[in-house]
């Protein structure tokens, strides 16, 4: 350990962070393309009823990004920042709903595994995973240095699995496995961006309130004149 290692980033690093992670959130074709790739390996691997086809797909979803925006946006308290992140994690939620259903839909076999089981059962252990998965996610987007270990820190959030498996039971048209999965994906979202609170809060993040709105009066410009563009 060395004398300038410290927990709490720079007010430098942290401006420079806040920026990044609201870059990482928008939805780009990249971003979508991610998404639904990481829905159908998630959605087939639950349906194959194997582990390591689901892994792979939590390594690449890019979901968390603007889980931990909407975070930053409640610890700035900043309105538009939240607003723009909800918006990006209701698209993405559908997404991952409407991907997840098609697949369901055109697999050949629609039994329930062992890991759709698993999915759609939640209890208060399930949450204290969520909530130091959250902590884990924010720490590590904070700290430079530690980004090394995100991909890691999405398997652990598991948010995907669950909303993968809500679809799942509406394709099996089995309310009990709707039920289940959507408690479990509600427990693991506040988990997680409770967490995430929590640490962004104690590392100080509150500091870089108008970089959070710089950085989203940019986007909210691109997209109007995107939209401006397509008429």
């Amino acid at each position: 350990m060395t004398k300038n290692d410290t927990l709490i980033p720079k007010t430098r690093e942290k401006k420079k962070r806040a920026a990044e992670l609201i870059e990482s959130s928008k939805l780009t074709y990249s971003f979508y393309l991610m998404l639904i790739l990481s829905s159908v390996i998630v959605s087939l691997g639950l349906l194959l009823d194997n582990i390591p086809v689901i892994i792979g797909g939590m390594l690449i979803t890019p979901l968390l990004s603007p889980l931990l925006t909407l975070a930053l946006g409640i610890v700035v308290v900043d309105k538009k920042v939240m607003w723009w992140s909800i918006k990006i994690i209701v698209k993405s939620i559908g997404i991952i709903l409407i991907v997840s259903l098609i697949m369901t839909i055109i697999a050949p076999e629609k039994v329930i595994t062992e890991e759709i089981s698993s999915k759609s059962f939640v209890n208060l252990t399930f949450f204290y995973v969520a909530i130091a998965s959250g902590v884990a996610a924010a720490f590590a987007w904070a700290r430079k240095e530690l980004s090394a270990i995100l991909p890691g820190v999405a398997i652990a959030v598991a948010l995907l699995p669950p909303i993968a498996t809500i679809s799942i039971g509406v394709g099996m048209l089995n309310p009990g496995i709707i039920i289940g999965a959507l408690q479990s994906a509600v427990a693991n979202l506040i988990g997680i961006i409770v967490s995430a609170v929590l640490v962004f809060s104690l590392l100080g993040f509150y500091k870089v309130k108008k970089v959070a709105e710089r950085e989203i009066k940019k986007e909210v410009e691109k997209e109007k004149n995107h939209n401006h563009s397509n008429f």
